[in-house]
């Protein structure tokens, strides 16, 4: 697996070969963002766009979206905003995803790697020493 950041200059092409990957979570979410926002933040440079790429199929599998905070306290975040990939490709992507990605956050000076996901990436996360530090809980307002 082929796991890398897009440079600035494929970017236009590259979001729209995983447009899709990238429009599933943001369909499970709560409104954060929208697909094209996404997109403008990506070009913008605000946000970072990450692709695995199977080299038998030559196939983009995974796409994901970063984004580096800086913290009142002098600490910088890298967190990984959106993750989307081909169903059953886990295997093939998450540990090189994750090695570019802390790595990535390394050389930029990132204090912590946060992920942003449903519960079910927490096993996957755990073994590799990431700790729950958050629980976030939702109920939708509406005006009776």
């Amino acid at each position: 697996m082929i796991v890398t950041i897009v440079e600035e200059k494929y970017i236009p092409a590259v979001f729209e070969q995983v447009r899709d990957l990238l429009q599933k979570p943001i369909d499970r979410g709560l409104g954060e963002y929208t697909i094209d926002q996404i997109r403008d933040l990506v070009l913008s440079g605000r946000q970072q766009l990450w692709v695995g790429l199977d080299p038998d199929t030559d196939k983009f599998v995974v796409a994901a979206v970063t984004q580096i905070n800086p913290r009142v306290s002098g600490q910088k975040h890298l967190e990984i905003i959106l993750t989307g990939a081909v169903p059953h490709t886990l295997k093939s992507w998450f540990d090189p995803s994750v090695d570019a990605l802390e790595e990535f956050g390394r050389l930029n000076g990132a204090n912590h790697l946060i992920f942003y996901g449903r519960r079910g990436w927490r096993k996957l996360y755990e073994k590799r020493g990431y700790q729950e530090y958050y629980v976030a809980m939702s109920k939708e307002l509406k005006n009776d």
